[in-house]
């Protein structure tokens, strides 16, 4: 009868260790915080810029923009053949967000000569989502 005792409260140990654990493993993915998930977005973003997936890129637009322009004028519009990409810091300000992205890039009209620039890249939360804001000419360059 006491072994019988002690395999149940062994048993019962292990399950609320096990029940523990999940919940501190469910808490950290549901609590990752707004700037790691943004910065997911901004990175997809600018990883789709680099391997030329303009059409990811164009469904990241804001809403507005995409009304505006059409998918075909977005995909023609690129002339820029990008290198390398990292995105080094975000910082959230309500629904608003700016990015600091460094980019490498090419104008191929300019030959094999290659360009380094940070960006601060904006960012539009609507309806509890993150969109890319189209550049301006006063966000495009920021050295």
């Amino acid at each position: 009868m006491k072994h019988c005792a002690e395999i149940t409260s062994l048993f019962f140990g292990i399950l609320i260790t096990i029940s523990v654990i999940s919940c501190s493993y469910a808490w950290q993915l549901s609590n990752k915080g707004p700037k790691n998930s943004l910065k997911g977005l901004v990175t997809k973003y600018w990883n789709s810029k680099l391997t030329g997936d303009m059409v990811t890129c164009y469904q990241l637009e804001e809403p507005n923009f995409r009304k505006k322009v059409p998918i075909s004028a977005y995909v023609r519009g690129g002339n820029l053949i990008y290198k390398s990409v990292q995105v080094k810091n975000i910082a959230i300000n309500g629904n608003n967000a700016t990015a600091e992205v460094e980019i490498e890039y090419l104008i191929p009209a300019l030959g094999s000569l290659s360009f380094k620039n940070q960006l601060k890249d904006k960012w539009l939360k609507i309806d509890g989502n993150w969109y890319h804001r189209a550049p301006t000419k006063k966000t495009i360059h920021t050295r």
